[in-house]
């Protein structure tokens, strides 16, 4: 695996200024190790073009106008060698409608088999998504008269059920859902005996202030997530935590050169130079290089 090493901010020679515009900037960075954004900010400070311009703009002819809205616009696209966006952008510009268009019109013969039958059938039917037929019938304001969901009501025998056996288990005898199961037992303030809801010793609480995070929840038997919580909880610190303090040494290195440079150093995030960087309101080195070429 190849890592960049970017030097020490330097002044740009004759013979790295020559060099731009002969190559890609993500080439001549690596090779002059500069970082990227500098070598693409030299060259537009001095007005050299890229090594890859931009194609130059092409403008249509009218014989390539006569030719939109008789084919779709990818085969258009294709046909005239342009990108499908410049097809559409044209088209729209010229206000032609679409000679392919996805939306197709309702006609009354379709509006009528709307109600009378399910929807899925009814798209099937008509060759249209289910969503679309949906939506024109809520539209028009035809009611559905073949529902999927039916409200069944809960009978004593399936509410005697409620609390002794695990939701699932009820779910599966009463054919329901789990989560009706277990909306219609808090609605009727039925407890859940079956909880999987572990109490918290003094043991355990001796051992996360002796391990960290993963090692206790590897020796408790429990999630990480509970283990941070227990720790928030009862205010207990954390022995290994992830945050590494700064030193003195590390915060004199700030602002010296690029952030990202600093971080690939001092084996950081840039986001974390970045921060602690504002939080000692020191001077980005980008802003500081700036100021000095006004």
């Amino acid at each position: 695996m190849r890592m960049d090493v970017f030097t020490a901010p330097r002044r740009w020679t004759a013979r790295e200024i020559k060099l731009l515009g002969t190559r890609p900037d993500t080439h001549l960075a690596r090779r002059l190790r500069r970082p990227l954004y500098d070598v693409r900010r030299h060259r537009v400070i001095l007005k050299i073009p890229p090594f890859k311009p931009r194609p130059k703009f092409r403008y249509w002819t009218p014989k390539e106008i006569r030719l939109i809205g008789t084919m779709p616009d990818a085969d258009l696209a294709r046909k005239l060698r342009r990108t499908l966006t410049s097809v559409q952008g044209q088209r729209y510009e010229l206000g032609l409608p679409y000679l392919c268009p996805r939306f197709r019109p309702w006609t009354s013969a379709e509006e009528k088999l709307l109600g009378t039958k399910p929807d899925d059938e009814v798209a099937g039917l008509l060759s249209r998504g289910i969503h679309g037929v949906k939506a024109r019938r809520v539209h028009l304001g035809i009611p559905n008269g073949f529902p999927k969901m039916i409200f069944r009501p809960w009978t004593k025998a399936e509410i005697r059920l409620l609390g002794r056996f695990p939701d699932a288990e009820v779910a599966r005898r009463s054919k329901r859902t789990v989560g009706a199961v277990y909306a219609y037992r808090n609605k009727s303030a039925i407890k859940n005996p079956f909880l999987k809801f572990r109490p918290w010793t003094r043991a355990e609480d001796a051992l996360l202030a002796k391990n960290s995070d993963i090692q206790a929840a590897r020796l408790l038997h429990r999630t990480l997530t509970a283990v941070k919580i227990r720790r928030n909880r009862r205010g207990l610190p954390n022995p290994a935590p992830r945050h590494r303090p700064w030193t003195p040494a590390e915060e004199r290195l700030l602002g010296t050169m690029p952030d990202e440079v600093i971080a690939r150093q001092l084996g950081r995030k840039r986001y974390d130079i970045t921060y602690h960087r504002c939080q000692l309101r020191i001077i980005s080195w980008r802003w500081r290089m700036e100021q000095r070429k006004r």
